[in-house]
């Protein structure tokens, strides 16, 4: 069960990856469309990618401490994410 889950978001994961670097035009509506806040997508998308991949590959090695320490960094990520870009609509 736990597996499925992992799978199920590292292509949650995945999918975010390709929405801020291909279709992050909804998301300009709520910051301004500059250089810096495309970067700020495009390192997202990447770092996004990057755990999606890993997130795979720790689904195939079924080890209980990588799955735990994986979701931690999902969540660390996410919320760096999230406060970054919190800061970004209130500049704006």
């Amino acid at each position: 069960m736990i597996r499925i889950l992992l799978f199920v978001l590292a292509l949650l994961l995945l999918f975010c990856s390709y929405y801020l670097w291909k279709k992050n035009a909804g998301l300009f509506l709520l910051i301004e469309k500059n250089r810096d806040n495309q970067s700020f997508f495009r390192n997202f998308a990447i770092s996004y990618g990057i755990l999606g991949i890993f997130g795979l590959v720790i689904g195939f090695l079924n080890q209980t401490n990588y799955s735990l320490l994986y979701l931690v960094v999902v969540l660390i990520c996410s919320a760096i994410f999230s406060l970054r870009f919190a800061g970004k609509m209130k500049k704006s």
